[in-house]
C-alpha cells in the first residue's frame, strides 16, 4: 500500500514538474502579420510575429503560455494584420500587453484588422486536440476593425476566460469609434466554464465600444441548454468613451445574455464602485436577457461614468424575456446597497415581457441622476411590467413590504412610474418612492401615473396622489411598507 501511495505521489510531482517545464513566453517584437516570423526565441530580434507567438504557444501544448511584447521599442504600437485569421488559440495562454516597455497603466499594443475579411475575429478561442479544459487571458491590447467579433470564445472543453484592461472596438485614445464588424466579445457558453470580463481595479477595465452588434453576447451553445457557466461583468464601460462621458454605443445592445439555457448565471457588476458597469449610448438595449439567472448590481445604466450627464441606451435600460429563471435587480448584499442608477433610457428604464419571471427589483434610482435629487429621465416608463397575451400570475415585487430602506426611487420618468399591464396579475409594490427624490422630499414627477395598476390580485401599498387602478385591483395598507406616491402628472385612462 505504501509503494503504491509513494508511487501515486512521484506520478503527480512528475506531471507537475514537467507542466511548469514545458511552460513558455514568446515576446512579440515586429508589427506585421508576417506567417514566417515564427522563430519567437527572444535571441534573434525582429523574429516573432503575433501570429507567429500564437502557433507556437499551441504547438507548445502543455503549460500555460505567456505571449509578452517588446514592439518598436516601446510606448503605443499599431500591429497590423493580414487579410488572413490569426490561428484559433487552443492551449493555456495568457496574452499580456502589460507587458510592453513604457506601459502606463492603459492599453498601449493595437491589433488592427482594417485589412481582415468577412466573419474574420481578432482573437478566436476553440478547444484544443483532445478536448482538454483550458485556460486563457486576454490583458491591456486595442482590438478594432476586425469584420467579425474582437473576441470570440467558443471552446467547448470547459474554460477559464479573463478579459481585462482592453479597449474593443475604439482607437487608441479611447475617443472614436473604430468598431469591430460583429461583437465586441462573443461567447457560445459551454458547461462548465467561467468567464470574467473585466475586474475591480482601473487598469482592469475594458471599454467595449462602437461594435457593430452586440457589446458581449453571451448565448449557449446549441444542445447545451443547462451549462453549468457563470459569467460576471466587472467595471467596464459598454458603450461610452474610455472617460465614460461621450456616446460611442455598440450598433445592438451592451449586452446581450440568451439562447436556449437554464443552467447558468450572468452578473453585471459587484454593488461596488469598483464593479460599477457603465452601460451606455447602445442602439438597442442596455442589458437584455431571454434566459438563465441575472444578477444586476450597482451600475450606470443611461448615464454618464458621474451618474449626472445623460447618455440613453435607445431603446430599455434592462429587458427581461421569456425563460430566464429569475433576476434581481438591486437590493442589499451584506448589508451593503447594490441598487443601480437606471437613467435617460429612451424607453422604459426597466421592462420584463413575461410576468411569470420571478424578479426582484429594489433600492434602485430609476430617472434621476446617482445622488436620486434631480430628474434624468427615461422617456417612457420607470418600469414597465407586461405580458402578451395570457393572464399570469406574477411572482415580481416592487420594493419590499418588510424593510422601508428596500424601496426604489422612480421619479422623473416621461411616462408612468411603474406601468403594470393588464395581463399581469399578483405583481407586489412596496416601499417606493415615486415622484419624489430619494429623500423623501422635494418632488420630481413622472410626467404621467405615479402607479398605472391595471390588474386585479395585485398589491399595492400607497398614498393616494397619481397614482390610478384598476376595478378589482387590491390597494394594500401596511404600517411598515408605505409607499409615497406624490406629484405625478395627470393619470391615464385605466383602458389605455
Amino acid at each position: 500500500m505504501k509503494t503504491k501511495i509513494y508511487f501515486l505521489f512521484i506520478s503527480i510531482l512528475f506531471l507537475t514538474l514537467f507542466s511548469a517545464a514545458n511552460a513558455a513566453t514568446f515576446i512579440v517584437d515586429r508589427t506585421d502579420d508576417l506567417a514566417g516570423a515564427t522563430v519567437c526565441n527572444a535571441v534573434t530580434p525582429n523574429d516573432c510575429s503575433l501570429r507567429g507567438a500564437i502557433i507556437n504557444a499551441n504547438a507548445n501544448g502543455a503549460g500555460a503560455d505567456i505571449i509578452q511584447f517588446n514592439v518598436g521599442g516601446g510606448n503605443a504600437q499599431t500591429i497590423t494584420m493580414s487579410s488572413t485569421a490569426l490561428p484559433d488559440i487552443q492551449t493555456s495562454l495568457t496574452i499580456d500587453g502589460t507587458t510592453q516597455p513604457l506601459f502606463g497603466g492603459l492599453p498601449r499594443i493595437e491589433i488592427n484588422g482594417a485589412a481582415s475579411v468577412i466573419n474574420t475575429n481578432g482573437f478566436r478561442i476553440s478547444s484544443p486536440v483532445g478536448n482538454t479544459a483550458i485556460s486563457v487571458t486576454i490583458k491591456s491590447l486595442i482590438i478594432n476593425r476586425f469584420q467579425g467579433s474582437g473576441i470570440y470564445f467558443t471552446a467547448s472543453s470547459g474554460i477559464t476566460a479573463t478579459v481585462r484592461g482592453c479597449y474593443i472596438g475604439i482607437n487608441p485614445g479611447g475617443s472614436l469609434d473604430q468598431g469591430n464588424g460583429n461583437h465586441g466579445i462573443r461567447i457560445s457558453a459551454f458547461p462548465d466554464s467561467t468567464f470574467i470580463i473585466g475586474g475591480t481595479l482601473t487598469g482592469e477595465r475594458n471599454v467595449i465600444s462602437g461594435n457593430q452588434a452586440d457589446g458581449i453576447k453571451i448565448v449557449s451553445a446549441l444542445g447545451f441548454q443547462n451549462a453549468g457557466t457563470s459569467v460576471l461583468v466587472l467595471n467596464n464601460f459598454i458603450g461610452t468613451s474610455a472617460a465614460g462621458n461621450a456616446d460611442l454605443g455598440n450598433s445592438d445592445n451592451g449586452i446581450f445574455f440568451g439562447g436556449p439555457g437554464f443552467g447558468y448565471s450572468l452578473q453585471v457588476g459587484n454593488g461596488l464602485g469598483n464593479g460599477r458597469n457603465i452601460i451606455s449610448g447602445n442602439d438597442e438595449i442596455g442589458i437584455a436577457a431571454t434566459s438563465g439567472s441575472v444578477t444586476i448590481n450597482g451600475n450606470y445604466i443611461g448615464t454618464s461614468l458621474s451618474g449626472t450627464a445623460d447618455i440613453g441606451n435607445t431603446l430599455d435600460g434592462i429587458q427581461l424575456d421569456s425563460e430566464v429563471t429569475n433576476a434581481t435587480i438591486g437590493g442589499t448584499v451584506l448589508g451593503i446597497n447594490v441598487g443601480n442608477v437606471i437613467s435617460g433610457n429612451d424607453r422604459n428604464g426597466i421592462r420584463i415581457n413575461d410576468a411569470s419571471i420571478p424578479a426582484t427589483i429594489q433600492r434602485n434610482l430609476i430617472a434621476t441622476n446617482a445622488a436620486g435629487t434631480s430628474a434624468l429621465g427615461n422617456a417612457d416608463d420607470g418600469i414597465f411590467l407586461y405580458e402578451n397575451d395570457t393572464i399570469t400570475n406574477s411572482s415580481i415585487i416592487i420594493g419590499s413590504d418588510t424593510d422601508l430602506n428596500d424601496g426604489n426611487t422612480i421619479s422623473g420618468n416621461g411616462g408612468d412610474g411603474i406601468n403594470v399591464d393588464s395581463n399581469v396579475s399578483g405583481v407586489k409594490i412596496y416601499a417606493n418612492k415615486i415622484g419624489i427624490n430619494a429623500l423623501g422630499g422635494g418632488t420630481i414627477p413622472n410626467s404621467l401615473a405615479g402607479i398605472r395598476l391595471l390588474s386585479a390580485n395585485s398589491e399595492c401599498e400607497f398614498q393616494r396622489n397619481g397614482c390610478t387602478f384598476a376595478s378589482g385591483s387590491r390597494h394594500w395598507r401596511q404600517r411598515n411598507a408605505r409607499t409615497k406616491c406624490f406629484g405625478n402628472g395627470r393619470a391615464r385612462r385605466a383602458g389605455r
